[in-house]
C-alpha cells in the first residue's frame, strides 16, 4: 500500500510540474486569457500578442516541443562542444 501511495504522490508531482510549465510558457509569451471555461481549464483559450488563439492542448504541446527542443542541445556541438572532442 506504501508503494501505491508513493507512486501516486510522484505522479501528482509530475502533474504539478506540468502545470507549472504550463504556467511559465503563459507568462514568458505574453497569452492572455480570452475565454475562461467554467466546466475545465482545458476549454479555455488565449490569446497572444500577434492575435492567434492557442488552446490549452495547443500550450501542452509547445512546452513539450519545447522541452525535447532543449534535450536536443545536449548533442549539439556549439552547446557542449566538449562531448565532440577528438
Amino acid at each position: 500500500m506504501k508503494a501505491f501511495l508513493d507512486f501516486c504522490a510522484f505522479v501528482c508531482y509530475l502533474i504539478g510540474m506540468l502545470d507549472k510549465k504550463i504556467q511559465n510558457f503563459i507568462q514568458d509569451n505574453g497569452l492572455e486569457r480570452i475565454q475562461a471555461s467554467p466546466m475545465s481549464e482545458a476549454f479555455d483559450l488565449w490569446e497572444c500578442a500577434g492575435g492567434h488563439v492557442w488552446t490549452f492542448d495547443m500550450i501542452k504541446e509547445s512546452v513539450n516541443a519545447k522541452e525535447s527542443f532543449d534535450a536536443l542541445k545536449l548533442f549539439d556541438e556549439e552547446e557542449n562542444p566538449h562531448l565532440f572532442t577528438k
